[in-house]
């Protein structure tokens, strides 16, 4: 798969489907059970030691579809767990907030926002981890030295200016909101930034521009 192969625009009639179908499984378990490596892109044996089946079971779940009885065990492995999703909630909403009482004439900001330079733009970019099979979402100053810090180990896909850092972080917890059904939780260490912020490659996803990003209509 190629970067141009990722799906962008609007939502394709099938983003209701599984997200674990199509083979996507593989995927999942390699995450869930770190079994990283192996001739079908994760390791086989790994995933039927640590979830106690034999490899042949684990072949037949990614070709036939995971038994209801075993996803649950793999969802909490894998699954934002709902304290972060709430967290994520109360941070867009005060992302949201912050580019309304930016927008407003001669209001009084904070004085840390100015001195960080947060309400000067920034990018917003979706970042293709191509070994990991995810895209994660991260953002920078917009300046050369800070943008290109944000591919750290992937390439970026899609990048769009915002006009400040809460705009950016408004317009990256709607794309969340976007692929929540495909998202993923990464091991610890396995990447520097956004592990709890990571989503199937071929998730369906808007447009960065299409995002309001804390715009009030």
């Amino acid at each position: 798969m190629s970067a141009n192969d990722l799906p962008v625009g609007p939502m394709p009639a099938d983003s209701a489907a599984d997200p674990w179908g199509e083979r996507r499984l593989g995927v999942v378990l390699m995450h869930a059970f770190e079994a990283y490596g192996g001739p079908h892109g994760f390791d086989t044996h790994v995933v039927a030691r640590r979830a106690g089946v034999s490899e042949r079971t684990v072949r037949r779940w990614v070709q036939r579809g995971l038994p209801k009885s075993r996803r649950p065990d793999i969802e909490s492995k894998v699954l934002p767990p709902a304290p972060l999703v709430e967290q994520e909630a109360k941070e867009l909403e005060y992302a949201r907030e912050s580019v309304a009482r930016i927008n407003v004439p001669r209001s009084r900001l904070n004085d840390a926002w100015v001195e960080k330079g947060w309400i000067k733009s920034h990018v917003l970019a979706v970042v293709w981890m191509p070994a990991l099979k995810v895209c994660l979402a991260r953002i920078a100053h917009n300046d050369e030295k800070s943008v290109k810090r944000l591919r750290q180990g992937g390439v970026i896909i899609e990048r769009h200016m915002f006009e400040n850092r809460f705009a950016a972080q408004a317009a990256k917890g709607e794309l969340l909101l976007a692929v929540a059904r495909w998202r993923l939780v990464l091991p610890e260490d396995l990447i520097a930034r956004g592990r709890t912020e990571a989503w199937l490659e071929n998730a369906p996803r808007p447009p960065l521009e299409s995002l309001a990003g804390g715009r009030q209509d």
